[in-house]
């Protein structure tokens, strides 16, 4: 027993012990976790605080480097211009509208190998003036490592793409750019990028060390380095944003399609596929169609939902659908679209449109489509530009101020998108868009007229919608803009009201009543309007009010008010510099110009043709005002393709009533023209009709008698209605000569021979004895039949004159008018002057025929009517420069310089050799001192002796260059605009393969393969525009001038900075900076640009090396900008010799390079960059890489710091260059 229990003792001793050595090993573990977790979670906290640290500071060097970037905008500019407390900062030069480059290598035979590069922090940083230093040390962030070995590599510094890669053909990722770093940290090329120096952190802030200072190690030191950063800046806004840029391409697009990508006018038309991918390659249509399917998948209809790199697929109508929405977009694509899609039989969860937001994202989208590394540099995601204009003026004034200067007070006022104002913000705060000009139709604002649910499915009734609303649906004009038409909306955005009474002419003294545009101003303070179209009383305004006259108003300006501050008023309200030759003192003005002075006429009349550029009819606009001095209103007439009245020729002969042997019938014959370039129009153009007014007084002259002195003279007192001969149906498309109202042709069927009544009607002329008859042409024959006044032996044999009206109470006038149905006609066009009586002929006095014989009676052979006759001087005639104008009228011409027909020529007759080489014109016989015998009268007298010492050749206003061009003319008559500046005209630029008398004119024309070429015509393009640039279409109210886009002495210019297309917001996205260095950009942006209206494949190309390819012209944009920055989109025109620098003037061999030539060709360039382009926003990239730690007691060198915590920041920062705000910034966190 005693065995058992010492056995059982020591089992149990033994027990004791393992459990003992058990608790020791389990107290031991946990010991030891416990330390392992402590040691653990400091090591957490320590990094947590790194990581907290390094951020902090990341964050402290992005806010250094925009604050640096924002002071660079104080030091460059002029002392500041505060205005409602908002400070002004305008650049003190030119290079100072862009960031200061620093740290980027020179060019390379003069293109930038680092175009996206604006800077980097660098040792020593030499930048100049007024760029803010980096303060960055000597230390380099790839090759000096630190004390712990962290290194930046040059493919870390390059993994957005924004650089070039070293080795673009490789296929390998490989984001290593090209760099003259050497090995073992670089490819060591011969240019290219050189990493960023650290910015070393310290306690009192960054400062630049160029050696090691000990107080960088001591704890104790304000010096004492708490951490370093290292950036790179890039110019993000010279980038396609990718979230907008590309369009998709198919096989068999729709014509409508095909040119709306054409015709661009915003970045979404742009063509991804000249983007380089490789040395020898660019991007596929394919890669490119998977881009904008996959962003846009909703608004394209995508039949597909697979993910990348899915083929997305695109129809005809797909397509369209993608042109509708870019044309209709008013939220200036800062964000996505709000279309839904389902695809019917499908998952029934609806799909969307997709955003690109981050740069990341983008890398991931491109290894999703698997699109080349080479295209990224390309290609950004942010930008953003301030929508409001920046315009100024050489010289500013009140009338032409700078935008930037004029600011909201401190008074608020509702804007036009229903937000208030705030003191100092921009009065124009965002451009004024040209889609709303759909809402005034010629039946009124569009809102008040049928809707039906043939253009708007959402409605049921009614089912068909007004004609009007019809057409502009048709021609692109989105339904819920004619919706927003109404009678509220355009008196405010335009200061119009509509008058919706029937129709009644005007007279003497009161104006037209009825279906009318009237001016009224959006308020009826100092010049404003006080006619109400609900009562109807009132009158409409008197003026058109300044910028700084609205801003009082507290209001936003309207669409005139803005023409008005657009275009330079110096250029407007030309004249003739005091009437005509020939006058009296105390007489009659003969052809006044009491209108052409008047500069609200001259941009209501601009106004009106824009309107009617933008509309699908041929109705052409009446804009109606009262100037105080006036005694009626006056009507502003806008331009469509239609008949206008250029010439007035009379002509007397052998009457052929029975028994009138001794009498002459006397005609005057009207010559028509239709100036225009292109088909017929669709919709049809109204029937139009000429009537002639006034008093015509006819008499006895040869002999020194006048109207006024004659004892033998015959008053033809028209009836105040005039009379009047309507034209056929569809008459007078455009066509390369003029023509005299005859049938058939303009008119169905002419008034038989003796059918017209006294005074005066309208017939068809006498059959001829011999020669070529011309009794197919219609004219106005005064009655009765008339008899001359014989002359005694020795004298001069009688003439018979005519007398264009007899005094300020019977004018005469040639109308042309345009039926508004229903019997309606509505006048659209003067043979001078406008609606105002007041303006019209007062006293011009034309020899019309010599009699043969002593005693003035008519011969049936030798005063019988044909063409015979229409060779002969007399009879003198008027003439109309540019039968469209009211300014510089008409003139006198006495003889006929040619073998043909003044009646049937044009102003210049195209090939003659030396008998016109200047047009008609000539020697000014009633000048000072006179010229007897000379050709012409009453000349306005700006052009006259001693005026201009030189003979009057107004066909040359086309050209106006002051000039001679040999080629097509020997003598210009040029003219200079009240400023003093000579404008050129539209056909400036001659073919210089062409030498024939008045080639390369409006009245010029070849055939090229069976079809007539009118190239040197202006355009009506009928449909709403699509680039601002297309204001160059309308016509400016002066001979053969359109609003010029395409001279560097343009005074419209600003329209480009102005207005925008669509409407959009305050800030937008999808446009580049104008001022940007990166070619490839603007290539795609000018690739495929229409630059012929009327034929669709007339494109920029995008390839070969000719004038006319974006790969030409887009180098020669950068190299121009990059010389001098433009400070606002109207430099695009207006800065000395760039137009022709862009697109070289052609002056070779080969004939008809119409596009390097003709204004209206030359534009193009224009048209595709102006909408697409800004230049106040800056929009940067700044990738800045920043690490917290120390240096380590005892360390001796700037290299050696250690790295406790590194963050990478790519933040994209937008920067109103005007006012130094940041608009807009994106953080993004880089993960590697």
């Amino acid at each position: 027993m005693h065995n058992v229990h010492l056995l059982r003792g020591r089992q149990q001793r033994g027990a004791a012990l393992v459990i003992v050595l058990a608790f020791v090993v389990l107290l031991t573990g946990l010991v030891v976790a416990s330390l392992s977790r402590t040691q653990a979670d400091r090591t957490v906290a320590h990094g947590s605080f790194n990581q907290s640290k390094v951020d902090q500071l990341a964050a402290s060097a992005a806010e250094i480097v925009i604050g640096d970037l924002r002071q660079e905008i104080v030091n460059g500019s002029n002392v500041p211009v505060t205005v409602n407390d908002k400070s002004i900062y305008t650049p003190s030069a030119a290079a100072n509208m862009l960031p200061q480059r620093s740290g980027n290598p020179p060019p390379v035979s003069g293109v930038d190998p680092l175009p996206n590069l604006v800077r980097r922090s660098v040792r020593a940083d030499a930048i100049a003036a007024p760029g803010v230093s980096s303060r960055a040390s000597s230390v380099n962030s790839t090759t000096d490592a630190s004390h712990n070995r962290r290194a930046v590599s040059l493919a870390r510094w390059n993994n957005h793409y924004l650089l070039p890669r070293h080795d673009p053909a490789s296929t390998n990722i490989d984001s290593t750019p090209l760099s003259p770093v050497a090995s073992p940290n670089g490819p060591g090329d011969s240019t290219g990028f050189t990493p960023p120096d650290w910015v070393i952190l310290t306690r009192s802030g960054p400062s630049e060390f160029s050696a090691w200072n000990s107080d960088l190690s001591d704890a104790s030191k304000d010096n004492y380095a708490i951490g370093r950063y290292a950036y790179a800046v890039y110019d993000e806004g010279g980038l396609l944003d990718v979230n907008v840029a590309g369009y998709p391409t198919l096989a068999s697009p729709s014509t409508s399609y095909s040119k709306s990508v054409g015709l661009k006018g915003g970045l979404a038309f742009a063509d991804l596929t000249v983007l380089p991918a490789a040395t020898t390659t660019t991007l596929p249509s394919t890669q490119v169609n998977s881009i904008v399917g996959w962003r846009n998948f909703a608004t394209t209809q995508q039949p597909s939902s697979s993910p990348f790199p899915d083929n997305f697929a695109f129809t005809a109508s797909t397509a369209d659908l993608y042109a509708k929405y870019v044309v209709g977009n008013t939220n200036g694509f800062i964000k996505t679209s709000d279309a839904v899609w389902t695809k019917p039989g499908s998952n029934p969860n609806p799909r969307t449109d997709q955003a690109i937001i981050s740069r990341q994202q983008l890398l991931d989208l491109r290894r999703s489509a698997i699109f080349s590394q080479n295209t990224l540099q390309y290609l950004g995601t942010f930008s953003r530009a301030v929508n409001s204009p920046s315009f100024s003026p050489a010289l500013p004034n009140t009338t032409n101020p700078s935008f930037n200067s004029i600011r909201a007070s401190a008074t608020r006022f509702t804007r036009f998108d229903n937000t208030p104002s705030v003191q100092g913000e921009p009065l124009v705060k965002t451009r004024f868009p040209l889609s709303r000009l759909g809402w005034l139709t010629y039946k009124g604002p569009s809102g008040t007229l049928a809707i039906g649910k043939d253009v708007d499915p959402s409605v049921n009734s009614p089912t068909t919608s007004d004609a009007v609303i019809i057409q502009l649906v048709a021609s692109g004009v989105p339904v819920s803009t004619l919706r927003a038409g109404t009678a509220v909306n355009i008196r405010k955005y335009f200061g119009l009201v509509w008058d919706s009474r029937a129709y009644v002419a005007a007279s003497a003294t009161t104006p037209s009543i009825g279906q009318q545009w009237i001016y009224d101003s959006p308020t009826s303070s100092g010049t404003g309007g006080s006619f109400d179209p609900a009562s109807p009383s009132g009158n409409p305004a008197s003026d058109i009010k300044s910028l700084a006259t609205v801003a009082s108003e507290n209001r936003e300006p309207d669409f005139f008010e803005l023409l008005r501050a657009a275009i330079l008023d110096g250029s407007l309200g030309q004249n003739t510099g005091g009437g005509v030759t020939g006058t009296v003192t105390g007489g009659p003005a003969v052809f006044p110009d009491i209108h052409m002075s008047n500069k609200a006429h001259h941009i209501l009349s601009i106004a009106a043709s824009i309107i009617d550029q933008a509309d699908p009819d041929s109705v052409p606009t009446r804009l109606q005002f009262k100037p105080i001095t006036a005694a009626t209103w006056w009507t502003g007439y806008g331009v469509e393709s239609l008949p206008y009245v250029s010439e007035v020729y009379p002509i007397s002969g052998f009457s052929p009533a029975a028994g009138n042997t001794t009498k002459w019938a006397t005609y005057l014959l009207f010559q028509l023209s239709n100036p225009h370039n292109g088909p017929a129009l669709s919709p049809a153009a109204p029937r139009v009709r000429l009537r002639v007014d006034g008093n015509i007084g006819v008499f006895t002259g040869g002999n020194g008698e006048t109207y006024a002195s004659s004892t033998n003279k015959q008053t033809i007192a028209l009836p105040y209605t005039g009379v009047a001969m309507p034209l056929a149906a569809a008459a007078f498309a455009p066509a390369s000569t003029p023509s005299p109202i005859a049938t058939p042709g303009n008119v169905t069927a002419g008034p038989a021979v003796g059918s017209a009544a006294a005074p005066a009607g309208f017939e068809v002329l006498p059959p001829n004895v011999s020669g070529t008859a011309i009794s197919n042409y219609v004219g106005l024959r005064l009655l009765p039949d008339y008899s001359l006044t014989g002359a005694t032996s020795g004298t001069n044999r009688p003439q018979i004159m005519v007398y264009l009206g007899t005094g300020a109470a019977n004018t005469f006038d040639v109308t042309m008018e345009y039926d508004a149905g229903g019997g309606t006609w509505v006048p659209y066009n003067h043979l001078v002057g406008l609606n105002d009586r007041s303006s019209w002929v007062d006293g011009a006095a034309l020899a019309v025929r010599t009699a043969n014989n002593l005693p003035g009676t008519p011969s049936s052979s030798v005063d019988q009517f044909n063409t015979g006759r229409l060779t002969q001087s007399p009879p003198y005639c008027l003439m109309k420069p540019d039968p469209r104008s009211t300014r510089f009228g008409v003139f006198q011409m006495n003889t006929n310089p040619t073998s043909t027909s003044r009646l049937t020529d044009p102003l210049w007759p195209v090939g003659a050799t030396t008998t016109a080489p200047n047009g008609y014109g000539g020697a000014v016989a009633d000048g000072n001192p006179a010229s007897p015998g000379s050709p012409v009268e009453h000349a306005p007298k700006r052009f006259a002796p001693p005026a201009t010492g030189g003979p009057y050749f107004p066909a040359t206003f086309c050209v106006n260059d002051g000039k001679a061009q040999s080629n097509r003319n020997t003598v210009t008559t040029s003219y200079a605009d009240n400023d003093g500046v000579i404008r050129i005209g539209d056909a400036a630029y001659a073919d210089p393969t062409k030498n024939a008398t008045g080639s390369s004119t409006p009245w010029s024309s070849y055939t090229v393969s069976s079809v007539l070429q009118m190239p040197y015509r202006p355009v009506i393009i009928n449909r709403p525009f699509r680039s601002v640039a297309e204001l160059g279409y309308a016509f400016r109210d002066l001979p053969w001038k359109s609003l010029d886009l395409f001279s560097d002495t343009t005074a419209d210019a600003g329209l480009l900075d102005v207005f925008s297309v669509t409407d959009e917001v305050a800030i937008v996205a999808g446009q580049l900076n104008l001022n940007t260095r990166q070619m490839a950009a603007l290539q795609a942006v000018l690739a495929g640009t229409i630059w012929d209206e009327l034929s669709l494949t007339s494109t920029y190309s995008k390839a070969g090396t000719g004038p006319d390819s974006a790969l030409t012209i887009a180098p020669l944009v950068t190299s121009a900008m990059a010389t001098t920055a433009a400070s606002n989109r109207a430099e695009l025109v207006a800065r000395a010799g760039l137009p022709t620098n862009i697109l070289p003037v052609y002056s070779g061999t080969t004939p008809n390079q119409t596009n390097q030539l003709v204004k209206t060709q030359r534009e193009a360039v224009a048209r595709a960059l102006a909408s697409v382009t800004q230049t106040r926003t800056w929009n940067l990239m700044i990738d800045v890489i920043a690490q917290s730690g120390r240096y380590a007691s005892g360390v001796s060198d700037l290299a050696k710091f250690v790295v406790e915590g590194e963050q990478r920041y790519w933040v994209h920062v937008a920067i109103d260059r005007f006012t130094g705000e940041v608009v807009d910034k994106q953080i993004e966190v880089v993960k590697e």
